[in-house]
């Protein structure tokens, strides 16, 4: 009797499941199993001996047979709201349900998986993968076809061979092909090897330490990406059919190219998940944002970078080359720990870049840069109530008050970018407006402050200025401001600052 008692409390806190799926799931479900060890659980994996070490690398004992099988089930596909990272994602969906018993809500459970960081067991001879890796040179580690759903992850053949060959012009490294079983397009070339045919067929724990070694890796939706979480090698994820946010992990070191019908999904989660949209079956597109990583550019600078190229919009005899005068401001208050930014006029339709989208292209800038606040200031309830849902993530303070009013009573600390963009030119007195905002804010701007005024160029005439700062502009030029860029916007900086 005493033995059958003892036996059902050590059962109470054991979690004992059959984990029967591709390498990929199994590298990111093994990410979760610490959350449910470190609340006194004893997690039991049954697992293909190939996938062992990746549940032993987050401290489950591996058994011969498991109690039950995990089903580890799809979510719906529909977009969720920026702050729900988890949910539409199959991990996330998966965190606590099915036989996981419930130890946290899914929002706890989701940020402990994505900040944890697992290693698996060492490879049983690395001396000679270093034999194997040495004469590669500075290489990248190129997987284009998994197991399953091949017709909605997979590289096609002729696309294949247009990657190679654009990698091989875009960058100086060597191509090392991830392909198990003989499938990928094959190319005689110097700077191309087969890993079955000129390396050796790689257990995991060897391909972690060939990926530790790497210059990059570009993977599909499939194994090799999602076990980059493993290991630090800077990665590529190229996607066709499906969408980044609804089978990967968040991961900084990762940057996701997916088509741009991905909208829904993008917008809502390009800012945790890296993601900028392309053309992904066109290699040169593909090679181009490689060759960046490779060069060591971070993915979240990449991201921001095609936001600016979105903001370089025409319309009719209109060339709204705002990305120009949007790097120039910002590259003004990069050197500041923790900028203060004021922007009046806040966004008011979904990925607006005609209008430059700024509410939330400087939340996420200032996200990535670690430090520092938006505050924008609008009028419109409606436009505050929309700016609102799209920068929860981000430092952003939107508030519903007159901009000239607000500016007045401004008791905060001095403003290091101060972006006027409040009343359309439509609208009567705009250019009289964006003077007041001009006026009201200049006792409150840093000594190096930095100026951008939307919708505004010069005639090239005596006539000056038109636009919203037809009338700010020589005011602040006046003022000791100097002009340091301009083009369908104008950026100054305080002379004496310059």
């Amino acid at each position: 009797m005493l033995r059958n008692l003892n036996k059902d409390m050590s059962d109470e806190k054991k979690i004992s499941i059959k984990f029967a799926h591709g390498f990929g799931d199994c590298s990111l479900f093994a990410c979760a199993i610490p959350s449910w060890i470190s609340r006194g659980w004893t997690v039991e994996v049954e697992a293909s001996s190939d996938k062992a070490c990746l549940f032993k690398a987050a401290g489950a004992t591996i058994v011969a047979k498991a109690k039950e099988h995990h089903p580890y089930l799809h979510p719906g596909d529909t977009p969720h709201d920026q702050d729900d990272s988890w949910a539409g994602n199959k991990l996330g969906w998966n965190l606590g349900t099915g036989p996981m018993p419930v130890v946290g809500t899914k929002p706890e459970l989701w940020e402990e998986t994505v900040g944890r960081k697992l290693r698996v067991e060492a490879p049983s001879d690395p001396a000679e993968l270093d034999k194997l890796i040495e004469p590669l040179g500075k290489f990248i580690a190129v997987h284009t076809r998994g197991n399953t759903g091949q017709g909605d992850k997979n590289f096609r053949a002729d696309d294949e061979l247009k990657l190679y060959q654009a990698l091989l012009k875009e960058t100086d490294c060597t191509l090392l092909l991830l392909d198990w079983d003989h499938r990928v397009s094959k190319a005689r070339h110097s700077r191309i090897r087969h890993m079955g045919d000129h390396f050796k067929k790689l257990s995991i724990p060897d391909l972690a330490y060939v990926l530790d070694r790497a210059a990059l890796l570009i993977g599909v939706d499939s194994g090799p990406l999602h076990f980059s979480r493993f290991t630090n090698v800077p990665t590529l994820g190229v996607w066709f059919n499906f969408q980044p946010a609804r089978f990967a992990l968040p991961r900084a070191e990762t940057l996701h190219v997916a088509p741009s019908n991905h909208g829904g999904w993008t917008h809502r989660r390009r800012h945790s998940w890296n993601i900028v949209d392309g053309d992904t079956r066109d290699g040169v597109t593909v090679a181009k944002f490689a060759a960046r990583l490779v060069a060591g550019e971070k993915p979240t600078d990449i991201v921001i970078e095609q936001l600016f190229d979105k903001a370089n919009t025409t319309s009719g005899n209109q060339f709204r080359d705002r990305d120009r005068t949007f790097r120039a401001a910002f590259s003004e208050i990069k050197n500041i720990p923790a900028p203060v930014v004021v922007e009046t006029g806040c966004i008011r339709a979904q990925e607006d870049w005609s209008a430059g989208y700024v509410s939330y292209l400087c939340g996420l800038w200032l996200k990535n840069h670690g430090g520092g606040n938006l505050t924008s200031v609008d009028i419109t309830p409606q436009h505050v109530q929309f700016a609102k849902s799209k920068v929860t993530s981000f430092p952003v303070e939107v508030v519903c008050q007159g901009s000239v009013e607000w500016l007045e009573a401004y008791t905060g600390p001095p403003i290091d970018l101060l972006y006027l963009d409040s009343l359309d030119t439509d609208q009567p007195g705009y250019a009289d407006h964006c003077l007041a905002e001009a006026k009201a804010a200049e006792p409150h701007l840093a000594d190096n402050a930095v100026i951008l005024i939307d919708d505004t160029f010069s005639t090239g005439t005596a006539e000056g200025y038109f636009g919203k700062g037809e009338k700010a502009v020589p005011y602040l030029v006046g003022r000791g401001w100097k002009i340091i860029c301009e083009g369908y916007q104008v950026v100054l900086k305080r002379d004496n600052a310059a």
